[in-house]
């Protein structure tokens, strides 16, 4: 039976290579796993910090997940904290997908630790309605990664 093969989605205020001590144990089993950086993060494009609208985290995930396929090969999503959000977001998402074995979601970010305060919450509604201030303008554009060492791997992502 062929390995699985998950896709590494990374958490809040990192970056792929964060999991760096983590892939190699992957490795050592034989499984190949497949990780990006999230537009506005690590070594990809956009503004630093932002990811964009949550649609296009969904779409960019589907075109690393399209891009790193393996016909036979079962398909997992795992994360940890707000990467454990988008992993079980994904499998929703694309629940009709055949491919997708199973989601492995470490301590997934379900629901905030704590209420903001009601004028924090008021004041990001008010000011992410300035058009001036709203200035994240994603591409198309496709920009490729990769990694060699005790884990290759390769991801194609629209930056």
């Amino acid at each position: 039976m062929a390995r699985p093969q998950p896709l590494a989605l990374r958490s809040l205020g990192e970056h792929i290579g964060r999991y760096d001590h983590v892939f190699p144990l992957f490795a050592k089993a034989g499984i190949k796993v497949v990780g990006y950086d999230q537009r506005g993060c690590g070594r990809s494009g956009g503004a630093r910090g932002d990811s964009g609208h949550y649609n296009d985290i969904m779409a960019d995930a589907r075109t690393v997940w399209d891009y790193a396929a393996v016909e036979g090969v079962p398909q997992f999503v795992f994360g940890h904290s707000l990467g454990g959000l988008h992993a079980l977001s994904f499998a929703a998402f694309y629940a009709e997908d055949k491919r997708l074995a199973g989601v492995v979601a470490s301590a997934p970010a379900l629901q905030p630790a704590f209420e903001p305060p009601k004028i924090v919450v008021t004041v990001g509604q008010i000011l992410r309605n300035i058009p001036f201030l709203n200035t994240f303008h994603a591409t198309t554009d496709l920009g490729t990664r990769q990694h060699q060492g005790p884990v290759s791997w390769s991801a194609t992502v629209r930056v």
